[in-house]
C-alpha cells in the first residue's frame, strides 16, 4: 500500500536532500512528494523470500528512504549487482510478478533499516528492493518507510 502527501515546495527535509545528491525532488513545481509504503505478506507459497528477491528496480535518480520500523535490523533495502539477464522483467511488472529468482542476482550491500534513520542512494545506479529475509512482516506488522524520490536534472539551481 502506497500513501502519497503533497507538501508546499520546499519542505526543509526535500531541499536539504536535494542539495546533498545535487538532484531535484521528482513532482510538480508547486508541491513535494512524499510517498509512504506499507507491506505485509501472506504466508502463502508466492510469497517465497527464500528463493527470490523482491522486484531488484532502479529509480530515475536518488532515492531516500526513512524507515519506520522499531527494532527492524534485517529487513532493509538491498542493493543488487544482476548475475545473469532476468529476461522476465521486461514484460513482467512488480504489482504481478514481484519475487525474482535469487540466481539472477547477488546482494553487495543490505542498508539497515533503523527506525527514523534517512538513507539516500543512486536509485538510478543501482538495483535495489526491499530485503524479505524472514517471516517478520507476514503477520499483524507491517514493514512500514518513507520515500523521497529525486532525478537527474542538468539545470539544478541550488
Amino acid at each position: 500500500m502506497r500513501h502519497s502527501i503533497c507538501l508546499k515546495r520546499h519542505s526543509p527535509i526535500v531541499k536539504y536532500l536535494s542539495k546533498i545528491c545535487g538532484q531535484e525532488h521528482k513532482c510538480d513545481i508547486e508541491y513535494d512528494l512524499l510517498q509512504t509504503n506499507y507491506a505485509k505478506f501472506k504466508n502463502i507459497p508466492f510469497n517465497d523470500y527464500k528463493n527470490n528477491y523482491w522486484w531488484p528496480h532502479k529509480d530515475s535518480g536518488y532515492t531516500a528512504l526513512i524507515y519506520l520500523n522499531e527494532n527492524d535490523k534485517t529487513c532493509g533495502t538491498n542493493l543488487y549487482k544482476p548475475e545473469s539477464e532476468d529476461e522476465a522483467l521486461k514484460y513482467q511488472h512488480e504489482h504481478s510478478h514481484p519475487w525474482r529468482s535469487k540466481r539472477y542476482y547477488s546482494v553487495i550491500k543490505t542498508i539497515e533499516p533503523v527506525y527514523n534513520r534517512c538513507v539516500l542512494f543512486d536509485g538510478l545506479h543501482f538495483l535495489h528492493g526491499m530485503n524479505i529475509e524472514n517471516e517478520r512482516y507476514f503477520n499483524e506488522e507491517c514493514r512500514k518507510n518513507m520515500v523521497i524520490f529525486f532525478s537527474e536534472k542538468s539545470d539544478l539551481k541550488l
